[in-house]
């Protein structure tokens, strides 16, 4: 089912935004994220620490065409007492346009020249 990745493989490489495997479970799209290195924040407004034993879970759901639901679970056992997890919210607005962005290790917006 969605949220059950394995542990880190001593053999694989630590990269910022870890490795990711998605999975489908009827109408919900899981991901599961490890191999985080520790050297970027947890953010929403603020840079929260966390250790290489970040273990990411998000689960996705379209409800209908307007909305999508986002429930995220944040488990590291180095830096939390316990998991952290909430939920999101996103509603489609048509007006919007979406551009491309490339995020990096040298953290580069290919839209600045």
């Amino acid at each position: 089912g969605v949220g059950e990745c394995g542990g880190n493989d001593s053999g694989l490489v630590l990269i910022f935004m870890g490795e990711s495997i998605a999975h489908w479970a009827g109408d919900t799209i899981g991901v599961d994220t490890l191999n985080v290195n520790d050297r970027t924040g947890l953010s929403s407004g603020c840079a929260a620490p966390h250790t290489e034993q970040l273990h990411v879970t998000e689960r996705y759901r379209r409800p209908n065409l307007g909305n999508m639901e986002v429930d995220i679970t944040l488990e590291d056992p180095g830096a939390f007492t316990k998991p952290h997890t909430f939920k999101r919210l996103h509603t489609l607005d048509t007006a919007w346009e979406i551009h491309e962005y490339v995020c990096n290790d040298l953290v580069l917006d290919l839209t600045r020249k």
